[in-house]
């Protein structure tokens, strides 16, 4: 018969063949329980797998209790919790149109206009917007077409 790891009392069999080494009395579960150190890993196109950390030859990460985003030790990146100002690409090159409308309106010298213009276009460049040339017809019709 096993004793209570915690207070000393005989402990059911249940508990010991369970693989418990303490009672379920409200002050012995409050010292001996202890939450399992769980590993979340992160598979391709599929739900995370979670294993215990022992069953993994992961180092113990000083300072911090989990590993996140396989960079051990760095923290979380932080998440944008609302995406209502975030523009998309057609209203950022209408606000970036406007105020180059504008600056232009002020603008008389051709030199500076100029600068100003190429600044806009490189920006527009510089956001890599692609397109994609969606074909209105079959391409059995495309050819009929053109001969």
């Amino acid at each position: 018969m096993l004793k209570c790891k915690n207070c000393g009392d005989a402990l059911p069999v249940e508990r010991s063949k369970s693989g418990y080494d303490y009672c379920t009395k409200p002050a012995c579960v409050e010292v001996c329980m202890r939450s399992p150190n769980v590993v979340a890993i992160h598979v391709n196109k599929s739900n995370d797998q979670y294993v215990l950390r022992k069953d993994l030859d992961i180092p113990q990460v000083a300072g911090r209790t989990r590993v996140d985003g396989g960079h051990y030790g760095a923290p979380p990146r932080p998440r944008r919790t609302s995406r209502s100002g975030s523009l998309t690409d057609g209203q950022r090159i209408d606000r970036m149109r406007r105020e180059l409308e504008a600056e232009l309106e002020e603008c008389t010298d051709q030199a500076e206009r100029s600068r100003l213009i190429d600044t806009y276009n490189a920006q527009v460049r510089r956001m890599n917007i692609r397109y994609r040339r969606i074909g209105l017809y079959p391409r059995e019709a495309r050819t009929k077409q053109g001969t």
